[in-house]
């Protein structure tokens, strides 16, 4: 038998035949039917005062911190970062957040951090990063 007839043969056999595909795509119709989505109770306020917010992370939620501090820096009072890297560290390649970023070494070093600083520091009169800045 060649090697056809043998896959043409096994896919007969364990084909889903078109009465049982149509019980299984019913049964799937009905329990989504069945479902019914309701909307989470609106959270209560706690009154904090937004002059005092900061924020942290660890590791990559360091990372996500230090981002969520330049984004915001007029709301964020401080960051406590944990692990994590600089702004606009990778930026924007894929090898450098790997390689340079999250496993800096001799040949792969960690982006100088004067052209880091360069790039952060002109959205500060706005309170947004550089990038955003320039989205507008």
């Amino acid at each position: 038998m060649t090697r056809t007839g043998r896959l043409a043969r096994v896919w007969r056999a364990t084909a889903l035949r078109p009465r049982r595909l149509s019980l299984v795509v019913l049964a799937l119709v009905a329990t989504v039917a069945a479902t019914t989505a309701r909307a989470a109770p609106r959270l209560g306020g706690h009154g904090a005062d937004l002059s005092e917010t900061s924020v942290s992370g660890v590791s990559s939620g360091g990372y996500m911190a230090v981002q969520f501090h330049v984004a915001h820096s007029r709301l964020v009072k401080g960051a406590g970062v944990l692990a994590g890297g600089p702004y606009y560290c990778a930026q924007g390649s894929v090898w450098t957040a790997t390689y340079n970023c999250l496993a800096p070494g001799p040949w792969t070093p960690v982006p100088d951090p004067a052209r880091l600083r360069a790039r952060t520091l002109p959205g500060r009169a706005c309170g947004c990063s550089a990038a955003r800045r320039t989205r507008r």
